[in-house]
């Protein structure tokens, strides 16, 4: 093991930082917000690109590799590149990435890119324009599909998530593969979860065991072992196919065991689980530029982090869990 590395209570590494940059969002999807929206914070309380920078070095002096930004949507940051360029510049970050719902990503793909964003993700829910913009409520598909193209042509790999719901956008699995994965792109399908709320739910939960035996029928699957830093997708090659898929079962097969990451939200409170109260808040050792004490609290973080989380089995909504304000 390195040294510095962070080892918690059950001897998970923790090498990898959600980071989010911002609690806005241009969209509102069935999964993640309320359809009228949620308050947002004050401008001022977003954490600076020089705030971000500093977290960041300071995960870094405690053996994180990888740091993904996330939001709300992380393209609506009007300095962004400033804020992937400075976190680039920072020793032992390995990886650093970005998920988005792609709407502004084919005019920043390349400002991006030159900036030191080594990757995206990119939530896809649709290959149908309508039903992307009903899931979405109000998304454009053609512009998540520029920014997707956008992202290869600049140089990013390019991952893509689509959150299955049954009796929704269920039957779009194999379209999605066929699509995707014929262009050499990794397509994860994600179990869905209620995180807005119980009146957000959509439809029927899909479990990754059911998912894994409809693209079983119709490909060849062979299991490919995780990449270091790596999330917790289980990842298949896809026969006759140059893509690949993952799925991500957060209820049915949670990953808690090998997690191994923290997240910090966009005005700088920390969590070492998503479906767990916060873990501190780092505010107070930011304003005062000290690294140190943003790493001890890391630290303190990673040896009090549980063993799993409290989210029921069935996929009923636990506490006050919104992705859109946690980072994902």
């Amino acid at each position: 093991m390195e040294p510095g590395i962070m080892i918690d209570g059950h001897a998970r590494s923790v090498q990898y930082l959600r980071l989010s940059v911002t609690d806005r969002c241009d969209l509102r999807c069935l999964y993640c917000r309320p359809a009228d929206g949620l308050p947002v914070m004050d401008r001022r309380d977003l954490l600076s690109v020089d705030d971000l920078v500093l977290v960041g070095r300071a995960a870094a002096s405690c053996g994180v590799r990888k740091i993904r930004l996330t939001g709300g949507e992380p393209l609506l940051r009007p300095d962004l590149t400033a804020i992937v360029s400075g976190l680039r510049a920072v020793p032992g970050v390995a990886s650093l990435q970005l998920t988005t719902n792609g709407m502004r990503l084919a005019r920043l793909a390349d400002p991006l890119a030159a900036a030191g964003l080594d990757g995206v993700n990119v939530s896809i829910d649709s290959l149908d324009p309508g039903r992307f913009a009903a899931i979405t409520r109000g998304g454009d598909l053609g512009a998540c599909l520029a920014g997707i193209a956008a992202a290869r042509s600049a140089g990013l790999q390019v991952k893509l998530n689509m959150v299955v719901m049954g009796g929704v956008n269920d039957h779009e699995m194999i379209p999605m593969v066929e699509r995707f994965c014929g262009e050499a792109l990794a397509v994860r399908f994600i179990e869905y979860m209620p995180t807005a709320g119980p009146a957000s739910a959509p439809g029927s939960q899909v479990s990754a065991e059911t998912m894994l035996s409809v693209l079983g029928a119709r490909y060849d699957l062979t299991p490919v072992p995780a990449e270091p830093l790596a999330g917790p997708a289980l990842r298949y090659r896809v026969g006759g196919l140059d893509g690949r898929i993952g799925l991500i079962a957060p209820l049915s097969r949670h990953f808690c065991a090998g997690c191994n990451r923290l997240r910090v939200t966009a005005e700088g409170r920390l969590r070492s689980c998503l479906f767990h109260a916060e873990d501190g808040d780092l505010r107070p050792w930011i304003a005062a530029g000290d690294a140190a004490g943003i790493a001890g609290e890391l630290r303190r973080a990673v040896a009090e982090k549980p063993s799993g989380h409290n989210w029921l089995p069935e996929g009923n909504f636990v506490g006050d869990v919104l992705m859109s304000r946690t980072g994902g």
